[in-house]
């Protein structure tokens, strides 16, 4: 009988148990930003100096340009690095977009009795060009790429997203056929289990 008590009062909350998403996610505007200043800080590490010196950054095109500039600006202000739009300056970076991507994968559930959730990818990817002036050298010629993933509550998604600004979009996500039998069949098997041991727990 004892051990039958035991294993009810374990089941049950093991059952009840309801899984906490990452509630209150950053928006895929702050996610971009937030991307822009990695790549910024990629960038910048190819500066040999360390002394203050002038940096005139471009970012295209101007249709996403000014999502992720202030994110790149960022990066070269943290090294101590004075950013300028215009001339003179000791060093010029050139940024071009090549990809900014929401993709959000199948719709799950994170617990019995908790919302619906979906892993959420953003992708930025930029080529650099990073010109000494002084001496015209071209330090940095290459792309870069950074990715973020996390879990977010599918509820959220509309909030997450910007609907005036389509690369903040993501394809709607689609529920996994497994994931939408699960709970269901989860619940019928817990409640047999439980009644099981009520019984057993009388007699």
């Amino acid at each position: 009988m004892h051990r039958s008590l035991l294993l009810l009062a374990v089941l049950l909350p093991g059952v009840c148990q309801v899984a906490v998403a990452q509630v209150g996610a950053p928006t895929n505007i702050r996610v971009y930003q937030h991307l822009s200043t990695r790549i910024g800080d990629s960038v910048s590490a190819h500066i040999p100096e360390r002394d203050s010196l002038r940096i005139l950054l471009s970012v295209v095109p101007e249709g996403s340009a000014w999502l992720i500039e202030g994110g790149i600006a960022q990066a070269f202000r943290e090294r101590g690095y004075t950013v300028v739009v215009a001339p003179p300056a000791e060093y010029e970076a050139e940024l071009g977009v090549l990809e900014m991507r929401v993709v959000y994968g199948e719709v799950r559930s994170d617990g019995l009795f908790s919302g619906n959730v979906v892993d959420r990818e953003v992708h930025l990817s930029a080529s650099a060009k990073l010109v000494d002036r002084r001496s015209s050298v071209l330090t940095v010629s290459r792309e870069f790429r950074q990715t973020s993933v996390d879990t977010v509550l599918v509820s959220e998604i509309p909030q997450l997203e910007d609907p005036n600004i389509p690369i903040t979009q993501g394809a709607p996500p689609g529920e996994g056929f497994f994931s939408s039998l699960a709970e269901p069949l989860i619940l019928l098997g817990a409640v047999a289990v439980a009644v099981y041991l009520l019984f057993t727990v009388r007699s």
